[in-house]
């Protein structure tokens, strides 16, 4: 009784060994039959050779019963790891997008442009005009503001009347609203 006892424990010992070796390699437990009688039971934990591809782990169990008739168990379980390794997003924009993208900053960044004109300049700069509007959609400008200083830089090299000034806005490709803003701003 005490000998079927110590091979009970040592069973029990065997599949929590396993189990833990399945948990670990994030395999789920292996359902296996349950034995008839058991008398001796024998666990044995194999482990394929590394690999980059697919480890395995294999856990077999052989059970023999009392009554002369051999159960076999065998319960495989195979985990197979998908690579690591990631690829880098795809860019959000070409090399000449980005290039666009600079240029468009820079223009806006000392001179004033409605969205029309920063386009136009930047497809006298070389630029397809696909380029050159991708550039000019993903740049942050206030179009109001930029007509409030292209009108401002109107009114110091010569007068205008208000509506002069808003078509002169509006001939620069600013929209009407954005050129009645900039005439606001400067007080016409």
């Amino acid at each position: 009784m005490r000998k079927w006892i110590e091979r009970g424990a040592f069973l029990l010992g065997g599949l929590i060994v396993g189990l833990a070796i399945g948990s670990a390699s994030g395999a789920q437990a292996p359902e296996a039959e349950q034995p008839i009688a058991a008398e001796e039971t024998t666990t044995t934990v194999e482990e394929a050779p590394a690999t980059t591809e697919a480890p395995t782990t294999t856990v077999a169990e052989t059970t023999t019963t009392t009554e002369a008739t051999t159960a076999t168990t065998r319960a495989t379980t195979t985990t197979t790891h998908a690579s690591t390794t990631t690829q880098p997003p795809e860019p959000r924009f070409t090399v000449s997008q980005e290039n666009a993208i600079r240029s468009a900053e820079s223009y806006i960044s000392f001179m004033a442009f409605s969205r029309s004109g920063l386009i136009e300049q930047l497809e006298y700069e070389g630029y397809a005009t696909d380029e050159a509007t991708v550039a000019v959609d993903n740049i942050t400008v206030d179009w109001n503001e930029q007509a409030a200083k292209s009108a401002t830089s109107y009114l110091e090299m010569m007068a205008f009347s208000r509506s002069g000034l808003i078509e002169q806005l509006e001939y620069e490709g600013f929209t009407t609203e954005q050129a009645t803003y900039g005439a606001d701003q400067v007080g016409l």
